[in-house]
């Protein structure tokens, strides 16, 4: 069953081996991007980087303590 990407709307392929056998189906976590499931391209076009941003911004705060 293919899920709905929760920040593009499109369908999460599954991800497979290289002989086709399917291993993933349920996509990436969204967090903190937003709540849901996302595809491999908003993966890394959007939640990465939300999540180094978060990082960095954590880091920042924790050396001003």
């Amino acid at each position: 069953m293919s899920k709905d990407c929760s920040i593009c709307g499109s369908k999460i392929p599954p991800h497979t081996t290289p002989e086709g056998v399917v291993y993933w189906e349920g996509g990436h976590n969204a967090e903190p991007y937003t709540s849901g499931r996302c595809c491999d391209l908003c993966h890394g076009e959007f939640v990465l980087p939300a999540r180094l941003k978060q990082m960095r911004e954590e880091r920042v705060w924790n050396t001003k303590k």
